[in-house]
């Protein structure tokens, strides 16, 4: 949106990137495996946090706080639920030479559920923002109806053809060689965000090496998009930490089950659910 990225440019992922910040330490940044030419869907597909890191190194750091603002973090939603909050969004006052890439790929931010499903709504309605709420409809016992209009919290926050590319590139991320394979049903598109982040450990400050939160956003139809949902599992046990294992199957069976209650209606089209790499 800001035109600054190199997004034209491929990027090259060997499975590490490595930059420079203004103070001169170098910061190197992870990927679970190389990724090869990474274009953005690429980025979504692979969950690439070297692109990533990258394109958000080259993109004025005011516009990209301002973005993320946009999208709701920062923001407490009004919602009669316990534990609704802001979350942590800092100013560019407090940047750190690592803040950009970092918070590019989920860390140095702190966010919620909400905030994330919300957020969703914007890729969901090409760029316009929706306000959260939890009832859609009273029914009286007189039969009489009183149904809730969607309200829009912000329009054009991005462009539909942005919100567009990155429904795209999470369709492909259901597909072969993608992360979030294991949310995909026959006949039914989805587009999905896999997600494993670390902890922060309440005591240190730090993040805990071994406290994971295990998660996958889906908004599904990807073509005309209906439903997003949102699963996320703290400090999973046993043989996987990884979204792409845990939360991704999950919401494949909500799916299926959605089918089978025809709350969507399934394609002819053949789909079939391939084991992901994981992120």
């Amino acid at each position: 949106e800001a035109h600054q990225a190199t997004l034209d440019e491929p990027f090259d992922c060997d499975g590490t990137y490595t930059y420079t910040t203004e103070s001169g330490s170098k910061v190197v940044v992870n990927c679970t495996s190389p990724h090869g030419i990474v274009d953005p869907k690429g980025m979504l597909k692979y969950s690439c946090n070297g692109a990533v890191a990258h394109w958000a190194l080259q993109t004025d750091s005011n516009l990209f706080r301002e973005s993320l603002a946009d999208f709701g973090f920062n923001t407490k939603w009004e919602l009669p639920l316990p534990g609704v909050s802001k979350g942590n969004l800092k100013e560019v006052s407090t940047f750190s030479g690592r803040s950009k890439p970092t918070i590019s790929f989920g860390q140095e931010v702190g966010v919620n559920a909400l905030q994330l499903v919300t957020a969703a709504t914007a890729l969901a309605n090409n760029g316009n923002l929706y306000t959260p709420y939890l009832i859609d409809k009273v029914v009286a016992s007189d039969g009489t109806i009183e149904k809730r209009a969607p309200l829009v919290a912000k329009e054009g926050i991005i462009s539909a053809e942005t919100a567009q590319l990155v429904l795209a590139g999470m369709f492909e991320a259901t597909e072969l060689g993608g992360t979030a394979t294991r949310s995909a049903v026959k006949g039914v598109e989805v587009a999905s965000k896999t997600g494993t982040a670390q902890i922060i450990d309440p005591e240190s400050g730090t993040y805990d090496s071994s406290a994971f939160l295990a998660s996958t956003l889906s908004i599904f139809p990807a073509d005309n998009p209906a439903y997003i949902i949102f699963i996320g599992v703290k400090n999973p046990k046993g043989a996987t930490i990884w979204g792409a294992n845990i939360a991704s199957p999950a919401i494949a069976s909500i799916i299926e089950s959605m089918v089978s209650q025809g709350k969507i209606i399934s394609t002819v089209s053949e789909r079939v659910t391939l084991a992901g790499q994981p992120d």
